[in-house]
């Protein structure tokens, strides 16, 4: 959508059923925003088994430092949006 209504604006794509009338409402593109900020989208997330591992994680002291400009809160933010206004 453009951002020039009000589906643009907040992100929503809309569209209506001709035969029912009913009005469909989605959020694609912040599902995939979230997707890509996070990494897991196409191509780039491989896949684990389930339970991954059972020891919990521990501080890799000798591992590389933290690098790039990942926003935890923002993304907390944006997951917490879509499961507020969505359903």
């Amino acid at each position: 959508e453009e951002e020039d209504n009000a589906a643009g604006f907040l992100g929503v794509q809309m569209e209506r059923d001709t035969e029912t009338g009913l009005l469909e409402l989605k959020q694609t593109d912040l599902i995939d925003r979230i997707l890509e900020t996070m990494g897991l989208d196409a191509g780039t997330a491989k896949s684990k088994w389930t339970p991954a591992e059972s020891k919990p994680l521990v501080k890799d002291s000798d591992g590389a430092a933290i690098s790039g400009d990942f926003s935890y809160s923002s993304m907390v933010g944006m997951l917490l949006y879509l499961a507020g206004h969505s359903r």
